[in-house]
């Protein structure tokens, strides 16, 4: 985890510290991380006809589990999260090649 943030708008700032456990955010690791990464991409491949794939994966303790796939996504979290518009360069080059 490299951030974590709460609200929007004027309300929006940035989280250091977990609410109940006072535990720092930034540094931790996320468990099975390469294994959500993993799942992820073997099931896009699977649906290579949706271009544009947003995963919804709950990490259990018996690993990584789909809960659902969404069309599109919500676009707003991860700039949210990243604290940047998402149309940069690399997503323009996407988008440009979603008509071929």
């Amino acid at each position: 985890v490299t951030r974590a943030v709460q609200g929007v708008g004027a309300d929006h700032r940035e989280v250091a510290t977990h609410p109940d456990t006072g535990a720092t955010i930034a540094g931790t690791t996320l468990p099975d991380w390469e294994a959500v990464k993993s799942l992820c991409l073997t099931h896009a491949e699977a649906l290579s006809g949706i271009k544009l794939q947003a995963w919804d994966i709950a990490m259990c303790p018996s690993g990584p589990v789909v809960m659902e796939v969404n069309i599109g996504g919500d676009l707003n979290l991860p700039q949210l999260a990243a604290g940047a518009g998402i149309l940069d360069e690399r997503f323009r080059e996407f988008l440009a090649g979603l008509d071929r």
